[in-house]
């Protein structure tokens, strides 16, 4: 079951009318509902009251609709190059959260282990926010069995058999703290080294490129940029011509929304929990105060703000409020 508007509008687009739609009659006339209606051509459409509506499914009036659609059940691709193995996850919450990783990420097929969440239950679905339908997921999957007849191969070269592609290396490029590791004279010579490992000559020529003009942070700073702009909502076009002349790519904000939307939550958490430890509730609360790089996310800071609603917020110096808390602190403890 589709549980409210996004849901359900993302599955019309993705997939195409569900089977069976519920409506809240009080709530029919909201222009969001209004407007997912005139697109549901097809679609078999009950409205129901709000306390019928309530009682039936177990979830707040406020949502308006749901839809039920049957469980897909998509072939296992053998081919699919990109793929996410979970095995024996059981949280549903969690299950949820790596499955929009994944659709953000690209991934062709998510494999689940038979042990695994339910992939299409409410609670997963919620956590998903549409991300089912941005991938293909196969569930009670044998994963030793398939995982042992994957890898990433290169090409066969005169009749010698194709050789593992290493990914560490992206890994490492990916995280702040071990970027400069990657440029080490002994790891570049080996990465240089394993041009035959490649399919595809271009991935490896841009590769040796970031590492012998020491590119990793400069990238890493522009994708953090914009992933700022785009969950702001404007498309955010990241230049990569330092690296092949002509290179770019655009992230736009459902892709934005979906490589963060985990982050947030787990934020916002982290920020309940803390004045709940301290003893006060959030809506005693009188001020939020706004600093550092990551405020620079508006879903971010208006997330936050929702939680400790009617607070007041305050946006300081985005870069540099740390840096003179740290000077004015230094100032006090050595004159």
């Amino acid at each position: 079951m589709l549980e409210g508007e996004h849901l359900v509008t993302v599955y019309l687009e993705r997939i195409g009318p569900p089977e069976f739609v519920v409506l809240v009659e009080e709530q029919v006339a909201a222009p969001h509902i209004a407007a997912l209606v005139a697109r549901l051509a097809g679609a078999d459409i009950v409205t129901v009251s709000a306390a019928l509506f309530a009682e039936a499914t177990g979830l707040p009036p406020a949502l308006g609709v749901v839809a039920v659609i049957a469980t897909p059940t998509p072939p296992l691709e053998k081919s699919a190059r990109f793929q996410l193995l979970l095995d024996d996850l059981q949280d549903p919450g969690n299950v949820g959260t790596l499955l929009r990783t994944a659709a953000a990420a690209g991934v062709d097929q998510v494999l689940l282990s038979t042990h695994c969440a339910f992939a299409w239950s409410p609670k997963v679905l919620r956590a998903g926010q549409g991300a089912h339908f941005h991938t293909t997921i196969i569930e009670g999957v044998d994963l030793p069995a398939w995982a042992a007849g994957f890898r990433g191969r290169g090409p066969e070269i005169d009749g010698r058999p194709s050789r593992e592609v290493p990914s560490a290396i992206y890994f490492d490029l990916a995280t702040w703290h071990l970027i400069n590791t990657c440029y080490r004279p002994q790891r570049v010579a080996e990465l240089r080294g394993m041009r035959d490992f490649y399919a595809d000559a271009v991935q490896h020529r841009r590769l040796m490129r970031v590492l012998e003009r020491r590119f990793g942070h400069d990238l890493a700073a522009r994708s953090e940029a914009a992933k700022i702009e785009a969950a702001s909502g404007t498309p955010a076009q990241i230049d990569l011509g330092a690296i092949e002349a002509g290179l770019a790519i655009v992230l736009d904000q459902t892709e934005a929304m979906l490589a963060i939307e985990a982050d947030l939550q787990r934020i916002v958490g982290a920020a309940l929990e803390t004045v709940k430890r301290a003893g006060v509730a959030p809506h005693r609360i009188d001020a939020l105060y706004f600093t550092g790089g990551s405020t620079g996310l508006a879903p971010l800071t208006a997330r936050i703000a929702a939680a400790f609603a009617p607070a007041r917020p305050i946006q300081g110096e985005r870069l540099a409020s740390v840096v003179t808390g740290l000077g004015l602190h230094a100032g006090r403890v050595f004159g």
